[in-house]
């Protein structure tokens, strides 16, 4: 996938995390030399570290097969980032709802690619706002936020007593 995107997007970098280390290297041997060198290999790496380079990045890319809700995508959405995956994996249609992300049609490279190509040119239009993507998705996903909203859809279902009041 990245190997279709970097040939057409020429500036583009992509940094990938995980494991899959002699995987990689063997698919990224396949690759012309001029994308190859736009495609940083960091492995596994602290989850501390993760952050700085969401912070730093547009895109988190998801080209998973198979997935309930992606956790790194959730991760990227609350660094700034928007998110580009497959149509197939559902929380997708939801990450990438409110101006963070491009869905693709399939889980094809070629969808995967176009999808990706897209969502980098809606970011050089300044179409995305890290900020605003970040806040929006913070609001949602930190451990207080989660807490509230099942606190609310219990209360909201009759399902919740107030606290001594038994």
């Amino acid at each position: 996938v990245l190997g279709l995107a970097l040939t057409i997007e020429k500036n583009a970098r992509a940094q990938l995390f995980g494991s899959g280390g002699e995987h990689l290297a063997r698919e990224l041997g396949n690759l012309p030399a001029p994308v190859r060198r736009r495609i940083a290999v960091a492995g596994l790496v602290p989850h501390l570290d993760l952050v700085p380079a969401m912070q730093r990045a547009q895109i988190v890319l998801c080209t998973s097969r198979m997935e309930s809700f992606h956790l790194a995508s959730a991760e990227g959405l609350c660094s700034g980032c928007s998110v580009v995956g497959p149509a197939e994996i559902p929380s997708m249609h939801w990450f990438t709802s409110e101006q963070s992300g491009t869905l693709a049609v399939d889980r094809s490279d070629a969808q995967l690619a176009a999808a990706l190509g897209c969502e980098l040119a809606t970011w050089r239009t300044g179409a995305r706002d890290p900020v605003q993507i970040s806040a929006k998705w913070r609001g949602r996903f930190t451990a207080r936020a989660v807490a509230a909203e099942v606190l609310r859809r219990l209360e909201e279902a009759g399902a919740a007593e107030p606290c001594g009041s038994r």
